[in-house]
């Protein structure tokens, strides 16, 4: 599932982005352990989402082009410049590159542009530009220019995947450094299987949605349903 646009959640005052940071092992460590990846079989899936979720078809697998392969390793920026304090954090935000070409697949509860939802979207192939730390970054900073809001990330503990380096974000987006009350919250849980593999939870979801145990066993099912020959 595609971003918002970035003017349309800082006018909306709803998405209140949340976040985490990074595990054990470089892709390169991990390839060995990962089976072939079918997108194909994303759409098992959907029957692991946590209940209440009504959840749509797949969508895909299918090629992105332009911007929207631009976009895909963009956690929180939605294609504009994106400044991390500190620095070193950033990948957290940023964590894979892709070209055009790039196939993606994703099942999603999503009804309407600013509604709660939980989306699960592979993308393959991706690179992994700057290594991805293990630790660190417990809390940090970031902003985006011409968004009004800035934003406070803060690591959240993510699961061990054979295979693949994982690891969870909640970010709050900020007006002088106070969250938005109201506004509904988002988190990501990533795993980056064998270097080439994106696999990404992004949940928005009201403040009071426990995001453990569900978020976390989604992403082990998703990896697993993937790689599974």
């Amino acid at each position: 599932m595609r971003p918002l646009n970035r003017a349309v959640i800082v006018a909306a005052s709803t998405c209140v982005v949340l976040g985490g940071c990074a595990t054990t092992g470089t892709p390169a460590q991990q390839s060995a352990a990962v089976h072939p990846v079918d997108l194909a079989r994303l759409g098992a899936v959907g029957s692991e989402f946590p209940t209440g979720q009504v959840v749509n078809p797949l969508n895909g697998p299918s090629a992105l082009t332009g911007s929207k392969a631009a976009e895909v390793g963009d956690l929180v920026a939605y294609g504009e410049r994106m400044t991390a304090i500190p620095d070193s954090c950033r990948v957290l935000l940023e964590p894979v590159a892709a070209s055009d070409g790039v196939e993606q697949a994703s099942v999603t509860s999503a009804t309407g542009p600013m509604d709660p939802f939980i989306a699960v979207s592979a993308y393959l192939p991706v690179s992994v530009p700057v290594a991805i730390p293990d630790g660190g970054c417990e809390q940090f900073d970031y902003e985006v220019e011409g968004a009004i809001p800035d934003g406070t990330v803060r690591r959240l503990t993510a699961p061990v995947i054979d295979g693949a380096q994982t690891y969870a974000l909640r970010t709050a987006i900020t007006v002088d450094g106070v969250p938005i009350a109201g506004a509904l919250v988002e988190y990501f849980y990533v795993a980056i299987l064998d270097g080439r593999t994106f696999v990404k939870i992004w949940a928005r979801v009201p403040n009071e949605f426990e995001a453990e145990p569900a978020l976390g066993k989604l992403l082990t099912r998703t990896v697993s349903a993937l790689a599974d020959a």
